[in-house]
């Protein structure tokens, strides 16, 4: 469990510095101005990470409780024939 949470956090860390990188390379070469950190932008991204989490923990959530009725279903079913 500990293993696999740090190699996903470790993951995370290396995804959000390449695209840190990236987005500050394509600012440059497109000679755009930098983005500037104000409380409205760190607002933002913090609302994007919050609201993609949840959706995943709700599809998470859904999909599990559809195989456990699957799988109530299937040893009812198994129940009746026995």
């Amino acid at each position: 469990m500990i293993g696999s949470l740090l190699s996903g956090v470790g993951c995370t860390a290396v995804g959000l510095a390449v695209i840190i990188v990236t987005v500050i390379a394509y600012r440059k070469m497109s000679g755009a101005a930098p983005i500037k950190v104000n409380t409205k932008v760190v607002g933002k991204v913090v609302y994007g990470v919050v609201s993609s989490l949840v959706l995943g923990l709700g599809m998470a959530m859904v999909r599990r409780s559809e195989m456990g009725a699957y799988l109530i279903a299937q040893n009812e079913l198994y129940k009746i024939f026995i």
